[in-house]
């Protein structure tokens, strides 16, 4: 069986479901710009990750070493917390003499922010560093956590902004297991070279049992409260340059930094091995730690006051139930807005929908061209009758393909039925990557549905995590090397799904 979300094009139409918290910064002309929140996107090792897009992270800071004739070299990532100072690892700022851990003199080190290729430093804002704090019980791979800080302020742009600390994550670390994090870096690639332009690449939270049990020698030793692992085990990893550079989990309508990249294993060569996880200070148990050091309060604490709709107030209510992701069968407590279209005869698998409120369901106009869905199975077991159907008033063949539906009742909101939350302009440019959910079809098996024609055979609602928004241009190439001429507009996504072309 093979996962299909639409057989006749990779352009899939995606509508976002988000809310909005913000914070900001209110200094200057850096007001204009608030934590986590970017201000461009648009996609085109860390190992077998892809290119970044530039201003894709504005927090990730390039850390160079300078040398005793003036010359520097690229040695670590960082995070950009405010305008002065910047979050790495301990290890990236240290040096051993006599046997003693000692910090790297701030003369000695340089930062870059807003930096894409490492070969060109036009526009690129340089810091040198006036003080290095590592944390007190620093040793080997424990507490390897540091903050610098800038000899002066960086000016907010769009290729410079800061990231979020927030300290009501849940600290609880089994309940970050199977996040899926973003991390960025100029590390080793898979040909053995540090990287030329910023790569990027996505990896869930592991547990510390799965984690240990894949190398017990390594993370047997050094896994604890301060740390975590992520990883994919299969070449999608962190590597030599990569350290110091951030975890990166989206929360609502920003990027909050969970976790610094700190070690990963060694093969046979003594080269990072990319089939094994990778360790990551856990940043939330350090928080008290780094605003000693900075001063500096919650990112989070102030909010931009701007009037809300009722969506996004109820979307707050709702986020906490929310469930976690990852590639596989769809459970209904990972999307527990997903809503089956039901037709006549219990004909089901054609399409789905997103619930948005306690009575109302996003879908596709399209779903109504040959028959009319009469209910909606809300959950696994439940089947409200549909009330009402609209469509967009200017739908066309592949623009405004969106209607809404009504139910006959509301419904009941649960941990396994929560709507989903609708985007607006602040979260316009906050994913990479989207999730995707559908039926996924035999083509083994034609069943002949009536109204339908012969159609595969449906088995199972599912999920795919790593779909990639793409470039209008990147658009057009796929599309019409498939023979199609369809064009998106400005009211549309394009969207890639690696494997599933």
């Amino acid at each position: 069986p093979q996962l299909h979300f639409n057989r006749d094009s990779v352009m899939l139409l995606v509508l976002l479901f988000l809310s909005l918290t913000s914070a900001l910064d209110p200094t200057s002309n850096n007001a204009l710009y608030q934590c986590g929140v970017r201000r461009r996107i648009g996609v085109q090792l860390i190992e077998r990750g892809w290119v970044a897009e530039l201003g894709q992270w504005p927090w990730h800071a390039a850390l160079f070493h300078v040398s005793s004739n003036g010359s520097s070299s690229y040695a670590c990532g960082g995070t950009l917390l405010d305008q002065r100072h910047v979050l790495t690892s301990a290890h990236c700022v240290t040096t051993k003499r006599r046997k003693n851990i000692v910090p790297i003199r701030g003369s000695r080190l340089m930062i870059h922010l807003g930096q894409y290729d490492l070969r060109e430093i036009t526009g690129v804002q340089l810091r040198n560093v006036s003080e290095v704090h590592i944390h007190e019980e620093y040793s080997t791979n424990r507490n390897d956590i540091a903050v610098l800080v800038l000899s002066s302020d960086v000016e907010y742009s769009d290729f410079v902004i800061p990231i979020c600390l927030d300290n009501r994550v849940d600290p609880d670390l089994t309940k970050l297991v199977g996040q899926r994090g973003s991390v960025a870096g100029w590390g080793l690639t898979e040909n053995q070279t540090v990287a030329q332009f910023l790569r990027t690449a996505q990896m869930p939270v592991v547990g510390h049992v799965e984690c240990v049990q894949a190398d017990p020698t390594l993370f047997g030793r050094y896994l604890d409260r301060g740390m975590f692992c992520a990883g994919e085990r299969n070449g999608t990893s962190v590597c030599n340059g990569d350290s110091g550079g951030g975890f990166y989990i989206n929360e609502g309508d920003r990027w909050v930094l969970r976790g610094v990249v700190s070690f990963s294993g060694v093969d046979e060569n003594r080269q990072c091995d990319t089939a094994q996880y990778a360790g990551f200070a856990n940043v939330h148990n350090y928080l008290g730690w780094i605003r000693n050091v900075t001063g500096s309060r919650d990112g989070a604490a102030d909010k931009l006051d701007v009037p809300r709709r009722i969506s996004e107030i109820e979307c707050e209510k709702y986020k906490e139930l929310a469930g976690k992701r990852g590639n596989g069968i769809c459970l209904n407590s990972r999307q527990p807005h997903n809503v089956a279209l039901i037709y006549e005869e219990e004909i089901w698998g054609i399409c789905s929908g997103a619930l948005i409120s306690d009575q109302f369901v996003l879908t596709a106009c399209r779903c109504m061209k040959r028959k009319k869905p009469v209910s909606a199975r809300i959950g696994q077991f439940l089947n409200i009758k549909i009330a009402k159907i609209v469509c967009h008033p200017q739908k066309g063949d592949f623009v405004n393909d969106v209607a809404l539906i009504k139910l006959e009742s509301k419904v009941e909101f649960a941990a396994s039925v929560i709507p989903a939350c609708l985007a607006n302009d602040w979260t316009e440019n906050l994913y990479d990557t989207l999730l995707l959910t559908g039926f996924k079809e035999d083509y083994r098996v034609y069943e002949d549905v009536p109204g339908f024609g012969k159609r595969p055979k449906i088995t199972e609602l599912v999920e795919s995590v790593d779909n990639l928004i793409i470039t209008e241009a990147e658009c057009r190439n796929r599309t019409e090397a498939m023979g199609r001429t369809d064009r998106i507009t400005d009211s549309q996504l394009c969207v890639y799904s690696p494997g599933h072309e």
